[in-house]
């Protein structure tokens, strides 16, 4: 434990001394991993495959805000969607247009929740999102959480029928319109996938926000149990598709996460916790006060020894060899009597 506490303070010393290196290069990856899922997934436009235009475009990402990633990633869906189809563009573009007004008006700083959650949905780990917004973040946090779920779907919905859609005549415009809204509108799997995220970040906040002891760690268990209970329930009731392989092991990779962000954002010392009590005109206050586990990175220290110190220990090592036992005894007997004497 105590050397993970160490690693935690020198990542966060090495990221203080360097953090608009850091935030830079980590707003082009991330910029970069998104634009290259989007093509991966839907890559019907071939011109936006292109390795120089994604990577000019995370360049770009690099220099803005986080949200201008969100709505590059948007125009390169709906331009990819726009090859397929027209019909399934301006869909997506209305439904996509309802979200972001919820988006900014609601949790605009969560650009990387509402990005990194389709990507965790295609990877098949998106269990990992919801344990790890109940602990950083707030309730609000099921909005950002939600509207990346819902562009998942409809990603994944417009690949797996892309086929069909493709097939259908341009004067059938509104079956098109009406077949793709319900199929993405109607998806039981999509909105008990909503509801389950939206209960356990809301469960694991308040759990976690409580006074008891060991509240984040209580908060991590049962957010990932009641995961895993919402989904199986959804399987048996609305017989929902579930693939238990990948629900156990996205749990298990939760259960990792959540306890690395207890380890960076909330390590304390229960064994010293105080109680306070005082009062003021008006109230009793009842306070629990419990410490932080903070120990300082060691610094490193270079000792230079000189030639001429270096000279003198060798000539002292070969002037010990060179005594006999007998020899050695007589010379510390004696150096013993004298600082006796000097002593006295």
């Amino acid at each position: 434990m105590k050397n993970l506490l160490v690693f935690r303070e020198q990542l966060k010393k090495f990221y203080g001394n360097n953090s608009m290196f850091i935030d830079r290069a980590f707003r082009f990856l991330f910029a970069l991993i998104a634009f290259w899922a989007i093509n991966h997934s839907i890559g019907f436009m071939t011109s936006l495959s292109n390795p120089l235009i994604l990577v000019g475009l995370a360049l770009i990402c690099m220099f803005l805000p986080v949200n201008a990633t969100v709505l590059i990633s948007a125009a390169l869906i709906l331009a990819n969607l726009y090859k397929l189809s027209i019909e399934i563009m301006a869909v997506t573009g209305a439904i996509m247009l309802i979200m972001f007004i919820l988006y900014f008006r609601f949790v605009p700083k969560q650009a990387f929740v509402l990005i990194l959650t389709p990507i965790a949905c295609a990877l098949k780990i998106p269990y990992v999102i919801p344990v790890a917004l109940g602990l950083a973040a707030t309730p609000i946090s099921m909005v950002s959480v939600g509207c990346g779920v819902i562009i998942y779907y409809i990603i994944h919905y417009a690949t797996v029928y892309a086929a069909g859609v493709s097939a259908s005549t341009d004067t059938d415009a509104v079956s098109k319109v009406t077949y793709f809204a319900q199929n993405v509108l109607q998806n039981k799997q999509m909105w008990v996938t909503v509801m389950a995220f939206a209960i356990v970040v809301a469960v694991v906040y308040a759990i976690r926000r409580q006074s008891i002891d060991h509240s984040w760690s209580i908060a991590i268990v049962v957010g990932i149990l009641l995961n895993f209970v919402i989904f199986v329930i959804g399987n048996i009731v609305l017989n929902v598709k579930v693939d238990y392989a990948m629900l156990i092991f996205g749990s298990i990779l939760s259960l990792l996460i959540a306890l690395a962000l207890q380890l960076f954002l909330f390590t304390v010392d229960y064994s010293r916790t105080k109680y306070v009590q005082y009062e003021d005109d008006e109230y009793y206050y009842y306070v629990k006060a419990v410490p932080k586990i903070s120990i300082a990175a060691p610094e490193k220290k270079v000792k230079r020894i000189s030639h001429r110190y270096g000279s003198q220990m060798e000539e002292n090592r070969e002037y010990m060899t060179e005594k006999n036992d007998e020899e050695l005894e007589k010379e510390i007997e004696d150096s013993l009597n004298t600082k006796y004497y000097n002593n006295k």
